[in-house]
C-alpha cells in the first residue's frame, strides 16, 4: 500500500475495526493512534520538498517503480510516522506558519511540544537569513520578524530551553539591529528563568547581559562608521573603547564628531558602569596640562643637554597646538546634552 494513499489506509483501518471478533488480538491503542495521524495528514498540506531519505525508502519498497507518485509533493509518507524517529520528515515541515497545527497532534505523536517549537524557530530564522542576506549592516531591527520569533519562543515551556533558543537566534544574526534585539530578548528570558528557578543560573544571565552589551556597542560603532577591526576588538571593554575613541580620533574634526556620537551611545548602553563626563574631563585636563608638564621637562633637558640641536620650544608649541586643536574639536563635536553637563562641571 502506498504510504501516500491515506484514503485506502483509512479504509483498511475501518475494515480492521469492523472485525470486532478479532479485536482482542489487535493493539487497539496503536490503531487509534494511526487513525488520528492519518486523519491529520489527510487535511494537512505538505510544505517541504521531498527528502532523499524518502526517495530511498520508496525505491526499497517499490524497486520496479522507483519514481514517487506526484501526490508525494503534497503529502507526507505515513509509514515514517510508525517509526521511533519521524523527525526527518516532521522537522522540515515546522515553521512559524505550520507549528501551531503540529502542536495539536504532538501528544498523539508523543513528541515534546518544546521540540516542535524550537525546530520551528530554527527553520524560520534560517529561512529569514537566507532571504534577507545583505552585505551591509542593517542598524534597525525588523520589528515584525523579531516580534514573530518572540511570540514563538514565549510558547516554549521550559525556561532553560527558551533561553537557549533565544541565545541561538541572537548568535545567528549578523551585526546590526536584529542581533541587538535578540540579545536583549535572551537576557529577558534569562531573567524570567532566574526569577522562576532556584538553580544557579546567574552565570548564564551575566554572560547574556555581556553579550547583549557587546552587540549594542558593536551596533553603535557600525552606526557611526567606526567599525574598524582595531576598534571592534575593544568592544569587550567599553571603558577602554571610549578612551581609545577620544584619544585617537580627536585630532580630526570629522572623526571626532563620529567618536563623540559613538561614546555618547556607548555610555548609555553600559550605564552605570562609567561616568562619561568624568572621562571627558580627564582628557581635557590632560590636554590642558601638557604645557606645564613639558616646561619642567624642558628645563631639565637644558641642564643636561645644553648643546642639543633640537629646538624643544618648537616641539612644545607643536604639542600645545595639537592638544588645543583636540579640545576645540571635542567641544564642537559633543552632543548638546553632554556639552551642557560638561559646561556645568567646568563652571563648578
Amino acid at each position: 500500500i502506498s504510504p501516500y494513499s491515506y484514503e485506502f489506509l483509512l479504509f483498511t483501518d475501518k475494515i480492521l475495526h469492523s472485525l470486532s471478533a478479532n479485536l482482542q488480538t489487535i493493539n487497539t491503542g496503536s490503531f487509534q493512534k494511526n487513525s488520528k495521524i492519518l486523519k491529520f495528514l489527510k487535511v494537512y498540506k505538505r510544505t517541504s520538498p521531498i527528502t532523499d531519505t524518502e526517495i530511498d525508502r520508496w525505491s526499497a519498497l517499490y524497486p520496479t517503480n522507483p519514481k514517487l507518485p506526484e501526490i508525494a509533493s503534497k503529502r507526507l509518507p505515513f509509514h515514517f510516522f510508525g517509526q521511533e524517529n519521524p523527525f526527518s520528515i516532521i522537522n522540515p515541515e515546522l515553521s512559524a506558519s505550520t507549528v501551531d497545527i503540529w502542536l495539536k497532534i504532538a501528544s498523539v505523536l508523543k513528541i515534546p511540544e518544546d521540540h516542535l517549537m524550537i525546530i520551528a524557530v530554527k527553520n524560520t530564522v534560517l529561512k529569514y537569513l537566507k532571504q534577507h542576506f545583505s552585505p551591509h549592516i542593517v542598524l534597525h531591527h525588523d520589528v515584525k520578524f523579531v516580534d514573530m520569533i518572540d511570540k514563538m519562543i514565549s510558547k516554549v515551556k521550559e525556561p532553560e530551553s527558551s533561553v537557549a533558543c533565544a541565545s541561538w537566534v541572537a548568535n545567528q544574526m549578523p551585526s546590526g539591529g536584529n542581533k541587538v534585539a535578540f540579545a536583549s530578548m535572551a537576557v529577558d528570558y534569562a531573567q524570567q528563568w532566574y526569577d522562576q528557578s532556584a538553580a544557579p543560573v546567574i552565570d548564564v544571565y551575566k554572560k547574556l547581559v555581556c553579550f547583549k552589551q557587546q552587540s549594542a556597542v558593536e551596533n553603535a560603532l557600525h552606526k557611526n562608521n567606526l567599525a574598524s577591526d582595531e576598534i571592534l576588538s575593544l568592544k569587550q571593554s567599553p571603558s577602554q573603547l571610549i578612551e581609545h575613541l577620544i584619544e585617537e580620533l580627536s585630532l580630526d574634526i570629522g572623526q571626532c564628531v563620529k567618536a563623540c556620537k559613538a561614546i555618547s551611545e556607548i555610555s548609555d548602553i553600559i550605564q552605570p558602569e562609567i561616568d562619561l563626563i568624568k572621562v571627558i574631563m580627564k582628557f581635557i585636563l590632560k590636554w590642558l596640562n601638557v604645557t606645564k608638564g613639558n616646561t619642567a621637562a624642558s628645563n631639565l633637558d637644558e641642564s643636561f643637554f645644553p648643546l642639543s640641536p633640537v629646538n624643544r620650544e618648537w616641539e612644545d608649541d607643536d604639542t600645545d597646538d595639537r592638544n588645543l586643536h583636540r579640545i576645540i574639536n571635542f567641544l564642537l563635536s559633543l552632543p548638546q546634552s553632554l556639552f551642557e553637563n560638561l559646561f556645568k562641571v567646568l563652571q563648578s
